[in-house]
Formats: C-alpha cells, sequence, structure tokens
C-alpha cells in the first residue's frame, strides 16, 4: 500500500502544470552556474525514480532528455581538464550508477507486469537500425595497415543508434498522449538551448563586439559549438509544430519556433539557415492550410512575425548596426560568391579526399579512424576529420557495403513516413530530413544528441496514425491530467 502511495503522488508530481518546465529551467541554472555534475546526478536520480515509480515509462524520457544538455559553458578553455579530474569521473560513475540500478529494478520488478507494449520485434525500423549498425562495424576490414581505433569508433556508433532506439521502443507505448508528452519534452529542449544561446552572448559578446568568424569560433556552449546548436535547433523545430498541428497550446509554441529559428541565426551556422528557414515556411504553409482549427493563429501570427523580423533589420540598418549583427556574413560573402573552395570551408577537400579513400579500398573502405586521423588538423577534435557528408562518410570509411547498408535504412525510413501519412507523422519526418540535410555539410548524423532525437522520432512515427483533428485548444497539461485519471481509476497491477 505505502508503494501504491508512492507511486500515485509520483504520477501526481511528474503530471502536473510545472514538472517538464522545472526540468528545463533547473538544467538551465545548473547550464549556468557551472554545477553540471551535481545537476548530472540528480537527473539520472529523476530518470531512475520515474522509471520505478511513475505508472507510465515516457515520464522518464524527460530528464533523460535533458540530461547532457546541462554541461556548462563556464568551464570551457579547461573543459577537458575538468571534465577528466577525479570529483568529475566520481560524478559521472555515481550517475550510471544510479541509472543502472534503475534501470535493472525496472527490468526485473516493473517491466514484467507491463503489457501496453508494441512488441520490439514488430517495430519496422530495427531491422535498418540493426543493418547500420553491422554495416558500421563491417568499416575498415581487410584494410592494411587495419586500426583497432577505428573498431572502437565504429563500435560507438553502431551502439549509439542502437541503443537509444531500444532504449525508446522499451519506454514507449505508441499512444497519442505519449507522442504530445515527448514533443514538449524536445520542445522544452529546444527553448532551454535558445537560453543558453542567450546566456553565452549575455557573458562573451561584449568581449568581440561583432558577430564575426572570430565569435562563431568562440561559441561553444559546454555541450556543442556553434552549427550543432543551430543544427539542433532546427531539428527540434518541427516537434513544436507537431504540438500546434494538435492544437495544443498553438500561440506558445509558434513563438517557441519564431524564438528558435531566430536564435539559429545568431548561431551564424549556414547550413541550420539554409535548411530551417526553407523548413519552418513549408511547415507553416502546411498547417495553415491542413489545419484548420488552428488556421487564423497561424496566418496572423506568421504575418506578425515576419513583420517583426523586417522591423529588427530596419532598426539595425538605420543605427548603422550592420557589421555587428552581420559582420560573418559579410566577411564570407564575397569569397564564398568567388571561390567554391573558400566557400566549403575546408569540406571540398574533405569531400574528394573520402572519394580517394574509398577507390584505395572500395569494398569495406579504410575504417573511421584511419580516415579521421588522415584529414583532422592537430589543433581541433576529432570530428574536423570527418568527411562532413554523411553517404561519403560511409562509402570511404565502409565502402561499398556501409554505402548500401545507409541507403537501406534511409530507404525504409522514407517508407515508414509515407505509410499512413499523416500530418503528425509529416512533422516527425521534417525532423528526421532537417537531420539528412544538414548532415551533407556537416557531421551531425554520427553526432550522440542528434542521433538520440533521430530515433526519437522514428520510434514515435511507427505507430503513428492519422488522428481527428481537435477545434478547441488543448492546454498543455490536458493530456497529462487525463492519463493521471485514468490511472487513479484503475488498480495498478504492479500492487495485487
Amino acid at each position: 500500500m505505502m508503494e501504491k502511495r508512492m507511486t500515485n503522488g509520483y504520477d501526481k508530481f511528474v503530471c502536473g502544470h510545472f514538472y517538464i518546465p522545472a526540468l528545463a529551467i533547473f538544467a538551465f541554472v545548473f547550464f549556468v552556474t557551472g554545477l553540471d555534475l551535481a545537476g548530472i546526478v540528480i537527473y539520472a536520480a529523476l530518470f531512475a525514480l520515474a522509471l520505478n515509480l511513475a505508472q507510465d515509462e515516457k515520464y522518464a524520457l524527460a530528464p533523460l532528455l535533458m540530461l547532457i544538455f546541462q554541461l556548462s559553458f563556464r568551464h570551457e578553455g579547461k573543459a577537458v581538464e575538468y571534465y577528466s579530474a577525479p570529483l568529475a569521473i566520481c560524478f559521472f560513475a555515481v550517475a550510471v550508477i544510479i541509472a543502472a540500478a534503475g534501470i535493472i529494478r525496472y527490468a526485473v520488478k516493473v517491466r514484467p507486469l507491463r503489457t501496453r507494449r508494441m512488441g520490439l520485434k514488430k517495430r519496422p525500423m530495427l531491422l535498418p537500425f540493426v543493418v547500420l549498425a553491422a554495416v558500421t562495424l563491417t568499416g575498415g576490414l581487410f584494410y592494411s595497415p587495419y586500426n583497432f581505433a577505428s573498431l572502437l569508433y565504429a563500435a560507438g556508433i553502431a551502439l549509439m543508434f542502437v541503443a537509444f532506439y531500444i532504449v525508446f521502443c522499451f519506454l514507449t507505448h505508441g499512444g497519442e498522449d505519449e507522442r504530445v508528452y515527448l514533443s514538449k519534452c524536445m520542445v522544452a529542449v529546444m527553448l532551454l538551448i535558445c537560453a543558453q544561446l542567450a546566456a553565452f552572448y549575455a557573458f562573451n559578446f561584449a568581449d568581440y563586439g561583432v558577430m564575426d568568424g572570430k565569435f562563431k569560433g568562440s561559441m561553444v556552449i559546454g555541450w556543442g559549438m556553434s552549427n550543432t546548436i543551430g543544427a539542433l535547433l532546427v531539428m527540434l523545430i518541427p516537434a513544436a509544430y507537431y504540438l500546434i498541428g494538435k492544437n495544443v497550446m498553438p500561440v506558445f509554441n509558434y513563438i517557441s519556433v519564431f524564438i528558435a529559428i531566430n536564435a539559429v541565426y545568431f548561431t551564424m551556422s549556414r547550413s541550420a539557415l539554409l535548411i530551417g528557414v526553407p523548413m519552418c515556411v513549408v511547415l507553416s504553409a502546411i498547417t495553415f492550410f491542413k489545419k484548420k482549427p488552428v488556421r487564423a493563429k497561424v496566418g496572423v501570427m506568421s504575418a506578425a512575425f515576419v513583420a517583426l523580423d523586417l522591423l529588427l533589420v530596419l532598426v539595425i540598418i538605420l543605427a548603422g548596426k550592420v557589421q555587428v549583427f552581420a559582420g560573418f556574413f559579410i566577411e564570407n560573402s564575397v569569397s564564398d560568391a568567388t571561390d567554391i573552395v573558400e566557400a566549403s570551408r575546408g569540406r571540398i577537400d574533405l569531400w574528394i579526399g573520402y572519394i580517394k579513400l574509398f577507390l584505395s579500398a572500395p569494398l569495406f573502405g579504410t575504417g573511421f579512424y584511419n580516415a579521421f586521423e588522415k584529414f583532422m588538423t592537430s589543433t581541433m577534435t576529432i570530428f574536423s576529420g570527418m568527411a562532413h557528408n554523411t553517404p561519403l562518410q560511409y562509402l570511404g570509411s565502409c565502402g561499398i557495403v556501409g554505402i548500401a547498408g545507409y541507403l537501406y535504412h534511409r530507404v525504409e525510413s522514407v517508407r515508414l513516413f509515407v505509410k499512413n501519412y499523416c500530418y503528425e507523422k509529416l512533422m516527425f519526418a521534417a525532423g528526421c530530413a532537417a537531420l539528412v540535410l544538414m548532415s551533407l555539410f556537416d557531421v551531425f548524423f554520427m553526432s550522440p544528441y542528434f542521433a538520440m532525437f533521430y530515433c526519437l522520432y522514428i520510434v514515435l512515427s511507427e505507430d503513428c496514425r492519422p488522428q481527428p483533428e481537435c477545434e478547441k485548444p488543448v492546454s498543455v497539461y490536458d493530456h497529462e491530467t487525463a492519463t493521471a485519471a485514468r490511472h487513479s481509476k484503475k488498480k495498478d497491477s504492479r500492487h495485487v
């Protein structure tokens, strides 16, 4: 009985009005104050508690999705020393132990009693993810000299995709309330990132005074750099459109889109702007024409946001601050227009290099670390040696086998989104498509942040079907309140 009371009380807490916002706010506090290690332990504990006490596993995903975004910019310049220090390692170890203990207890005592589940074997994307992992592991086979570090990197990439996919499969059941809840979590992460970017500007912009290449190069906020920040914002924007289409706080979520796409500009990520701005235009148009209940709001707010951005541009021009707010784009515009190699910022050289690697080992490629080591600079991380183009990465590192596996995975993902097509599934497809397109110019597809949300979009789409439209606006908490009410009327089988 005591466990039942604890479970009911915890359900009321996580279903409450402030749970997701509170998680985002405290993550921001840990980020700004530099207390990220403490935050990681606390969020690991929240994950373990929700996994075992909440009557729906989806509540465990909220702290999990926000955990990594607490890594603070306050340690920049000494991040390697800070995160490799014995104290930091102890904090990470405690977080892992807490999360692992929660997972073990859940697997032994809780999950066997849960029945509302789509079987893992029935998941249409299980085989494509397994194939992608398998061809990744084959990278560099029979290439001489074969570097063992290449196998480690391949195993890390393969495990990343399979682990995220399986975790989300086990902790989701495919209901509409779940898709709404997890979309709200993604919007919360999106706004958290916007707040972190604003904090970075508040602490650092005065030292530079202009948005130029030097300032862009300094933009590292603990967990990611400028291009990573911009691309992740673009990838998360479709989650807000999903909620708008479901008539879940449409005004708030459309304002969130406006904030996020403007924040992308301040990351100075050209690939994110290139994909993000047209994507917002297209998704706004689709929402306007297909979602009658929110058509008026979308139309009026779209016009208002465009007018506001134009007004801001006019004010900047009249104030003579164009160089301050567009320095990076101005200093690169002339060279970009006259020299395509310069415009690529080293990418074309990388692409040519990876094609040569493929030609030297066409069947299985040269492996991952061999390629990274060949192209990375001495002053940058290993990411600088990656192809900055996902197909070419698989082609050069894994050869024909790798690119075939990647294309199979891509075809199956398209089939998933096309089957039982609906507005809701289109929004999740937009998030995945944004990642795939931006990854033609960068390393995002093989980054854990992006892989996490990519797998989440895929899993949420696997059981997504056309839904009836909601004519009245839905409170952001109505789905959780309804879920809690259903649970309170039913006796939890765990307490029988």
